[in-house]
């Protein structure tokens, strides 16, 4: 063999070693920082999220003043309100006691150790996974702006994890539930796949933890509170990436975004009953609910599809071409055209959830 041929065998074993690094590593490090830096100069600070959401109110509850604003508040249609149920922000008060850019360090930290340690309940053992996800454009901006979304992809981890354990599955769909009370629909995924006492749990669960931190605080804003949710979906809603927003041009009204919403949602529903059989009819019926909870919301934000990392980590346990459509993300934040942008936003997602919908070897499902 010459020194020719064995230079040449050199240079492909280096560039087989080196190559996926740079694809998968470098490459979405620098997207991630190009993100990040494109973000700091569309929005004035970093944490608006968590600060509005978490913070701020957590800082009220130490005051002893309500955490909630009066619905009837001009400033809700121009900043960023506390909409979450008490146990959020009770839950974020010792990050209350310490100054903001302390605490959203420690929150970010928080939010992608929650991120990873999802995935690693999920199953997940592959580097090249971890690197697409934690550097991908929805988790990027979950953690720019600070929202708690990022920290449920843990109890969804778990809910899976669990599902065979009545108790504890209906208690991590419950939690989910009181953060967002929008993944109530994730209960649908018990009861299609038969599991009636996980799902009873997770009701009385859910009513549990969304009434004992209300009344920790005094049921501060519990009468307003639907009036308040009313207002803000009226208010946020239109201008977000969601289903109403991107059939604006069919209808506008309240009641016919809530339409829009429940129609689609029941026609994804039916899907997962009619895909519920087989070995990967579980992991099928969540990915279907989890993409019903990110399309069929009357307000949608970017980082909702975080939440699909979860069921496509489950189905694709190893690194492929799936795991590289979240990064379509980006390009699609930069459409201004409101309605073209929410119906690109939406495409993603049903095609993030059909990525997970992709049937696995059976000996893949029984490790998960």
């Amino acid at each position: 063999m010459t020194t020719d041929n064995l230079s040449a065998q050199g240079v492909a074993r280096a560039a087989r070693t080196i190559g996926p690094v740079v694809l998968l590593g470098v490459l979405p490090f620098v997207i991630a920082v190009a993100q990040w830096s494109d973000l700091s100069d569309r929005f004035d600070t970093y944490g608006f999220d968590f600060r509005g959401t978490l913070w701020e109110p957590a800082r009220a509850v130490l005051d002893g003043s309500s955490p909630y604003p009066d619905p009837d508040d001009p400033s809700i249609v121009t900043g960023n309100p506390s909409v979450y149920p008490p146990l959020a922000i009770l839950v974020s008060v010792s990050l209350a006691r310490i100054d903001f850019d302390a605490a959203y360090l420690i929150w970010s930290v928080a939010l992608l150790a929650a991120t990873a340690g999802a995935l690693r309940i999920v199953g997940i053992r592959d580097w090249r996974c971890y690197s697409l996800a934690l550097l991908s454009p929805p988790v990027v901006y979950g953690v720019f702006f600070g929202n708690i979304t990022l920290l449920l992809l843990l109890p969804l981890a778990l809910a899976w994890r669990w599902r065979e354990r009545a108790l504890w599955t209906g208690l991590a769909v419950a939690t989910l539930v009181a953060v967002k009370p929008f993944l109530v629909l994730l209960t649908v995924w018990l009861v299609i796949t038969r599991r009636l006492r996980a799902a009873l749990v997770a009701f009385i669960g859910a009513v549990a933890l969304i009434v004992l931190p209300w009344a920790v605080i005094g049921f501060d804003g519990f009468r307003d509170y639907p009036r308040l949710v009313d207002r803000v979906e009226s208010a946020y809603g239109p201008g977000t990436d969601s289903l109403p927003a991107a059939l604006s041009w069919v209808a506008t009204g309240h009641t016919a975004r809530q339409v829009m919403c429940g129609l689609v949602a029941l026609v994804l529903i039916a899907l997962a009953v009619r895909l519920r059989r087989g070995v990967d009819g579980d992991v099928r019926v969540l990915a279907i609910l989890v993409g019903v909870c990110v399309v069929a919301t009357p307000m949608v934000w970017p980082h909702y599809v975080a939440l699909l990392l979860v069921p496509l980590a489950i189905a694709r346990p190893r690194v492929d071409a799936a795991w590289f459509l979240p990064y379509a993300l980006w390009p699609i934040l930069a459409i201004d055209d409101r309605v073209l942008r929410a119906s690109m936003f939406l495409a993603l997602a049903l095609v993030v959830m059909v990525a997970a919908l992709a049937q696995r070897p059976r000996e893949t499902l029984a490790r998960s």
